[in-house]
């Protein structure tokens, strides 16, 4: 089982408001199923400090509305890598949910990676980790 979950959404431009509330909505559908500690990296250039939040199994918000998704700026993966790097030991796997539209991390990490793409003619873009199409339920 999965005892403490990384998830990251993009909150760059090209993300809709309405691809937001799916990538924090499935969010909450993985942590619920997984009963599991989460920790949520909200990126577009950057990581947005502000907005990362850690919850308990027992914690997570009611909703997407539960959660802050600054930025909206341009897009880079790389910097969710080196800030699970630097600052979580405990990781056992990460889900990145995004709309796909920006160039691949060359370094692959050492956990497991889930890619969440909105975007469907962007999965094939995906080189590395496992990747999933996020749709609307």
């Amino acid at each position: 089982g999965l005892n403490h979950l990384v998830v990251a959404c993009d909150s760059s431009c090209s993300v809709t408001d309405a691809e937001a509330v799916l990538m924090l909505s499935s969010l909450l559908d993985v942590a619920e199923k997984y009963q599991c500690s989460v920790t949520y990296i909200p990126c577009d250039t950057r990581v947005i400090l502000e907005g990362v939040s850690f919850f308990e199994s027992d914690e997570y918000p009611d909703d997407a509305s539960g959660f802050v998704f600054p930025g909206r700026g341009g897009t880079r993966f790389d910097p969710v890598f080196k800030y699970v790097e630097d600052n979580i030991d405990d990781i056992d796997a990460l889900i990145y949910f995004t709309d796909g539209h920006c160039r691949w991390p060359k370094d692959v990490p050492d956990y497991p990676v889930l890619w969440g793409i909105t975007d469907a003619s962007m999965l094939k873009r995906v080189e590395w980790g496992e990747s999933v199409h996020v749709i609307p339920s």
